[in-house]
Protein backbone atom coordinates (compact mmCIF):
# COMPACT_ATOMS: atom_id res chain seq x y z
CA UNK A 1 0.00 0.00 0.00
CA UNK A 2 2.58 2.51 0.98
CA UNK A 3 5.14 1.54 -1.88
CA UNK A 4 3.07 3.31 -4.36
CA UNK A 5 2.81 6.68 -2.17
CA UNK A 6 6.98 6.48 -1.92
CA UNK A 7 7.44 5.37 -5.25
CA UNK A 8 5.13 8.58 -6.75
CA UNK A 9 6.50 11.02 -3.96
CA UNK A 10 9.82 9.85 -5.70
CA UNK A 11 9.15 10.33 -9.30
CA UNK A 12 7.50 13.66 -7.94
CA UNK A 13 10.89 14.84 -6.33
CA UNK A 14 13.63 14.08 -8.70
CA UNK A 15 14.04 10.39 -6.65
CA UNK A 16 13.96 11.08 -3.93
CA UNK A 17 11.30 11.42 -0.45
CA UNK A 18 10.58 14.59 1.16
CA UNK A 19 12.77 15.13 4.62
CA UNK A 20 14.88 12.00 3.86
CA UNK A 21 18.00 13.70 4.69
CA UNK A 22 16.62 14.88 7.71
CA UNK A 23 15.53 11.66 8.58
CA UNK A 24 18.51 9.94 7.75
CA UNK A 25 20.87 12.69 9.95
CA UNK A 26 18.48 11.97 12.86
CA UNK A 27 19.28 8.70 12.50
CA UNK A 28 22.75 8.88 12.82
CA UNK A 29 22.43 11.16 15.61
CA UNK A 30 20.67 8.29 17.28
CA UNK A 31 23.22 5.89 17.14
CA UNK A 32 26.25 8.35 18.09
CA UNK A 33 24.39 9.59 20.98
CA UNK A 34 23.61 5.85 22.22
CA UNK A 35 26.84 5.02 21.17
CA UNK A 36 28.33 7.38 23.65
CA UNK A 37 26.03 6.65 26.43
CA UNK A 38 27.72 2.97 26.27
CA UNK A 39 31.41 4.71 26.10
CA UNK A 40 30.32 6.40 29.15
CA UNK A 41 29.51 3.11 31.37
CA UNK A 42 32.81 1.46 29.88
CA UNK A 43 34.65 4.21 31.46
CA UNK A 44 33.29 4.34 34.50
CA UNK A 45 34.05 0.76 34.88
CA UNK A 46 37.38 1.27 34.00
CA UNK A 47 37.85 4.14 36.12
CA UNK A 48 36.49 2.13 39.42
CA UNK A 49 38.81 -1.11 37.95
CA UNK A 50 41.72 1.03 38.16
CA UNK A 51 41.37 2.82 41.37
CA UNK A 52 40.99 -0.31 42.98
CA UNK A 53 43.73 -1.87 41.63
CA UNK A 54 45.90 1.02 42.46
CA UNK A 55 45.16 1.32 46.53
CA UNK A 56 45.72 -2.66 46.86
CA UNK A 57 49.09 -3.44 48.67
Amino acid sequence: MFEDVADRLREANQGKLPFEDQVEYLSDLRSSVLENKKMEQDLLFMYTYMAAITTQP
